[in-house]
C-alpha cells in the first residue's frame, strides 16, 4: 500500500510514515515500511511470496531474478541471498547445489566414458548462453572436457573424431571437387570468351569505318596448319586453365571453403556419423 495517497484524505506523509513506524514497533502492525519509498507491505504478504518463492526453487532447482522483479521485488539478488544463503548466486540466477552435484557427476561420465552430452535436458530452459557458460565454466576448472553451445565434449572424444570422420570428409572433399571441375567443363568456350573478345572489337570498330579521311585496315586469314603436338599442347594449357579457375574463379580460399563445407557436409549425416561412432 503506497502512503502516498494519504494527500487524499491532507494527511502528511511524513506524519504517517511516523505513525506506522511506531506502530510496527510496538508489534499492533504487522508488516514492514520500504523507507524511502513509502510503501507498507503487510506481513501476510511476505509469507505469502517466500512460500511462493520456496516452493517454486524446491520444485525446480532453480530460480530467475528477473521472475522475481516481475513479483515487485526491487533487489532480487539480495532478497535470494538472504532467503537461501546455502545456494549457489550467479549473475540473473540462483541454483540449488543438488543440480550443480548432479552437473558435476555428468561431467565426470563424459571424462569416464570419452563420449558427450547434451546439457539441454539438465539445464533450466530459460538460460542463455552467457548463463550457461557462467554455470558449466567453473565446475569445469581443468577437466578435460569442451562446453559447446549446450554440449559437455570430452577432449579425448574429439581426438577420436578426427581419426573416423577423416574418411567421411575426404569422401566429401571429392564429391566437392569432381562436381565443381564438371560444372566448369560444362561452360562452352564462347561464352568464356565472350566477356575477353567484346571490348576488343569495340576498340576496332571505333577506329575503322569507310568515310571520308578514314583508314581501311585490311587483314588477311591465315590458314592454321595442322600441328598434333601443338593441338595436344593446347588441350593440356585449357585444361590447367579450368582447373585453376576453379581455385580462382570463387574468390579468396577461405570464402571457398566455406562455401563448399555448407554446400556437401550436412549437419544431419555429420551428426549420424558422430551417433554411429558413440554408439560402437
Amino acid at each position: 500500500m503506497a502512503l502516498t495517497n494519504m494527500h487524499i484524505a491532507k494527511i502528511p506523509e511524513s506524519l504517517m510514515n511516523g505513525i506506522i513506524s511506531s506502530l510496527i514497533s510496538t508489534g499492533r502492525l504487522q508488516g514492514n515500511l520500504i523507507a524511502g519509498r513509502s510503501i507498507f507491505v503487510p506481513q501476510c504478504y511476505t509469507h505469502a511470496e517466500d512460500t511462493y518463492v520456496n516452493s517454486f526453487y524446491s520444485q525446480n532447482g532453480y530460480i530467475e531474478w528477473n521472475y522475481l522483479k516481475r513479483l515487485n521485488i526491487a533487489d532480487p539478488g539480495s532478497y535470494l541471498k538472504t532467503k537461501l544463503p546455502n545456494a549457489i548466486h550467479l549473475p540473473g540466477l540462483t541454483i540449488n547445489t543438488l543440480l550443480v552435484d548432479q552437473l558435476k557427476s555428468l561431467i565426470s561420465g563424459v571424462i569416464r566414458d570419452v563420449s558427450w552430452i547434451d546439457l539441454t535436458h539438465y539445464i533450466p530452459s530459460g538460460l542463455d548462453s552467457n548463463e550457461t557458460s557462467a554455470l558449466i565454466n567453473p565446475l569445469l576448472k581443468d577437466s578435460p572436457v569442451k562446453l559447446i553451445d549446450t554440449y559437455l565434449i570430452a577432449d579425448k572424444f574429439i581426438e577420436n573424431c578426427e581419426n573416423f570422420l577423416d574418411t567421411y570428409l575426404k569422401k566429401k572433399a571429392q564429391t566437392a571437387f569432381y562436381r565443381e571441375h564438371r560444372a566448369i567443363l560444362s561452360i562452352p568456350p564462347q561464352q568464356q570468351s565472350v566477356e575477353v573478345n567484346a571490348p576488343k572489337q569495340g576498340v576496332m570498330s571505333s577506329k575503322g569505318g569507310f568515310g571520308f579521311g578514314a583508314r581501311e585496315i585490311k587483314t588477311k586469314n591465315v590458314k592454321k596448319k595442322y600441328n598434333p603436338s601443338r593441338r595436344k599442347a593446347g588441350n593440356l594449357s585449357t585444361n590447367s586453365d579450368t582447373e585453376a579457375n576453379f581455385h580462382s574463379g570463387f574468390g579468396d580460399s577461405h570464402s571457398l571453403m566455406k562455401d563448399l563445407f555448407a554446400r556437401y557436409v550436412l549437419m544431419d549425416e555429420f551428426f549420424q556419423v558422430l551417433c554411429a561412432e558413440a554408439n560402437e
